[in-house]
């Protein structure tokens, strides 16, 4: 598994990704949104997930994704746990303290709670705090 930055070859594959979004309501996403720091994690296989990344308030950097093929779980599991392992690393090298996202999707939630630390912490939001640990 890998991950790259998005190219303008790609973009048809995101249109699809957000017209087959399941996490979101519709309207959520356009393909507009993913600019500025947009990454896709890809293996074999394809594209599996586009990522954008926000700095928010002090050290906290959001993570935002649209899922190539939503219900393809197994897939999808193996690249959230690649996905926030990297990016944990990456963050806490550039003194973000903390890692969050938003998800109403409960299986979600409760995989980033159960398998990769994230804590609930209100309104859908869950947040995984970086130990000095996480960097690479």
């Amino acid at each position: 598994m890998k991950l790259r930055p998005i190219y303008t070859t790609d973009l048809s594959a995101l249109k699809a990704a957000i017209d087959a979004d399941i996490f979101h309501p519709k309207g959520t996403w356009e393909v507009e949104h993913f600019r500025g720091f947009v990454e896709l994690f890809e293996d074999s296989h394809g594209i599996i997930v586009f990522t954008r990344y926000e700095p928010e308030a002090p050290q906290r950097l959001r993570i935002m994704t649209v899922w190539a093929d939503p219900e393809n779980k197994h897939r999808n599991a193996r690249a959230i746990v690649f996905l926030v392992r990297a990016v944990a690393s990456r963050a806490a090298g550039a003194g973000f303290k903390e890692l969050i996202f938003m998800t109403k999707h409960p299986p979600l939630a409760n995989f980033c709670n159960r398998v990769l630390g994230f804590t609930g912490i209100s309104d859908d939001q869950y947040v995984l705090k970086l130990k000095e640990g996480d960097r690479g």
